[in-house]
């Protein structure tokens, strides 16, 4: 019965100087210094203290402490769980705008090739293009060279053939002027005999027809 009072006297005595959140926590603790204290207590009887332990530690139902420990579990589960969904939504958010900046990133990389490939590909365009219309005068020129014929001489005459071909579509509503020496616009379009083809030596090149009856020698 006396080693029962001194063991509960010490532990009053070990519990009163901690709260009983820290006796939660210090068990290992507790159960040196009850060793070490008891020891020497029993001692003076006789006894030798092998060990000492506190199993467990539980406040009574319905008392102050009790409610208080369960409200501090709810409090505590709740301040942890509503942590752990503040760090998935920081997480979620922290993906989702990682993934809308390499998104817009590819974007504009793939925005960039189009334009360069769209760019290299019209500047090709246009140096084939200018290649083919410098071919194209060259063998002209040469055309031209070959069959005694200028360039200026033939832009003259297209667009006198151009402005026959106007008056010709309703010739009878219009009157015709034609320059004092019209022997000179019959001499330029058959000295183009290389441009639309040439004719029979010594053929002569027809006159130029209007509703009148006058012919180039006539008005000339």
């Amino acid at each position: 019965m006396a080693i029962a009072n001194v063991a509960q006297t010490q532990l009053k005595e070990v519990f009163g100087n901690m709260t009983f959140t820290e006796a939660l926590a210090s068990q290992s603790v507790i159960n040196a210094y009850i060793k070490k204290s008891f020891g020497e207590r029993f001692a003076q009887w006789g006894l030798v203290v092998e060990r000492m332990e506190v199993l467990d530690m539980l406040p009574k139902q319905g008392t102050t402490i009790a409610d208080a420990m369960k409200r501090q579990m709810i409090a505590e589960r709740s301040r942890r769980a509503d942590f752990i969904q503040a760090e998935g939504k920081k997480a979620a958010m922290r993906l989702l705008s990682e993934g809308t900046k390499l998104q817009k990133y590819n974007m504009g990389v793939a925005e960039q090739e189009s334009t360069r490939k769209t760019s290299e590909g019209s500047a090709g365009a246009k140096v084939e293009l200018a290649r083919a219309e410098s071919k194209s005068l060259e063998l002209i020129s040469a055309a031209f060279e070959a069959d005694g014929a200028s360039q200026t001489e033939y832009v003259i005459s297209q667009r006198y053939m151009a402005m026959f071909l106007k008056m010709a579509q309703n010739l009878e509503k219009k009157t015709l002027f034609f320059p004092y020496e019209t022997k000179g616009l019959s001499g330029l379009i058959g000295d183009l005999r290389g441009v639309y083809g040439h004719h029979r030596k010594g053929a002569a090149v027809p006159p130029v027809q209007t509703n009148k009856k006058q012919t180039f020698q006539a008005l000339n």
